[in-house]
Order: structure tokens, then C-alpha cells, then sequence
């Protein structure tokens, strides 16, 4: 286990943290889920649109 951590640190956090925000939305209550994945959904949009606007401009 700690050989992979060692290999692989970044991939050992992601797993870590996808784990503990699976337990943290578990927690919560039905409308307060929906908030947070609409706000996840929301900054992984406006992420996306904002990556394509710097593809555009730097392909120009």
C-alpha cells in the first residue's frame, strides 16, 4: 500500500478525497445534496466554458 502510494501520490489523494466527499454527501440532508451537486455542476460547467474560451483565443 505505501509502495503505491509513494508511486502514484496524486492518484492516492484523489481517491482519498473522492471518499471522503462521498461520506460528507451522505451526511446531508435531500435538499442540501441537491444544492451541492447543482453548485458542482455549476463550477464544472463555467470551468469547461472557460478552458474552450482560452482555446479559442489562443488558437486566433
Amino acid at each position: 500500500m505505501l509502495n503505491i502510494l509513494a508511486q502514484h501520490p496524486i492518484k492516492a489523494t484523489a481517491a482519498s478525497l473522492g471518499g471522503a466527499g462521498v461520506s460528507t454527501i451522505e451526511a446531508l440532508t435531500p435538499p442540501l445534496q441537491f444544492a451541492v451537486a447543482v453548485g458542482s455542476l455549476i463550477i464544472v460547467c463555467l470551468t469547461i466554458i472557460i478552458k474552450l474560451r482560452e482555446l479559442i483565443r489562443g488558437s486566433k
